[in-house]
């Protein structure tokens, strides 16, 4: 009775079975995940990093392998109590006390070096930094040795908050080595060494301190 119908028999032009929608969908989002996620893993490998990981060593580590013990004739770096001091601070009032605080830290530092006694030390400095010093000034007494802080700042200070503040200093380090008792220089003092270096402070009990110090460039 009437023509044969095949229910099964694809559209005239068809090439093959037909996807469901879903799938297609399923494989594009897929393509698109997997070039994303390409994406962003060249991105993290290939973009140079900008201030993301902390320096390898240490301002205060750095500075003190500077006053190292000098043999005769060969150029010492070390500490003094009379700092050369020029630089600009954040704008504000608390960006001026940090400066005034980070300068009279030196003054604190240079004196402690200078005469092997870190009893004041804790007035300018805290944390990782006061353990730091105090164990420089051990180190030199240790040796027999003193040290003069002769250095030239030039430096400012940045992301500054009520209660916690960095300092970028780059500066000329003239310091060197001297006798403990005489304070004559032990050897010839030492050539200019400019240094970079970031220091944190943080104010504590209402007193702004020095609490950590790291080397960007020897």
């Amino acid at each position: 009775m009437g023509t044969d119908e095949t229910p099964n028999e694809a559209p005239a032009g068809a090439t093959g079975p037909q996807r469901p929608f879903w799938l297609v969908w399923l494989i594009l989002f897929g393509l698109v995940v997997v070039l994303l996620g390409g994406a962003f893993f060249l991105n993290t490998r290939l973009r140079p990093r900008v201030g993301t990981e902390p320096p390898a060593t240490t301002a205060s580590a750095a500075f003190a392998q500077a006053t190292s013990v000098p043999e005769p004739n060969t150029p010492a770096v070390s500490a003094s109590p009379t700092l050369a001091a020029g630089g600009q601070a954040a704008n504000g009032e608390v960006g001026q006390e940090v400066s005034q605080a980070y300068l009279h830290y030196w003054d604190v530092y240079a004196q402690a070096m200078f005469t092997l006694d870190p009893s004041q030390l804790h007035t300018v400095a805290s944390g990782d930094r006061l353990n730091e010093a105090l164990a420089e000034v051990a180190d030199l007494k240790a040796q027999g040795k003193a040290a003069k802080i002769q250095v030239e700042h030039h430096y400012f200070v940045f992301d500054v908050t009520e209660t916690t503040a960095n300092v970028h200093d780059e500066y000329d380090n003239k310091s060197y080595t001297i006798d403990p008792r005489t304070k004559a220089p032990l050897g010839s003092p030492g050539t200019t060494q400019h240094l970079v270096d970031t220091y944190s402070l943080q104010r504590i009990d209402g007193v702004w301190k020095v609490v950590r110090g790291l080397r960007e460039s020897p």
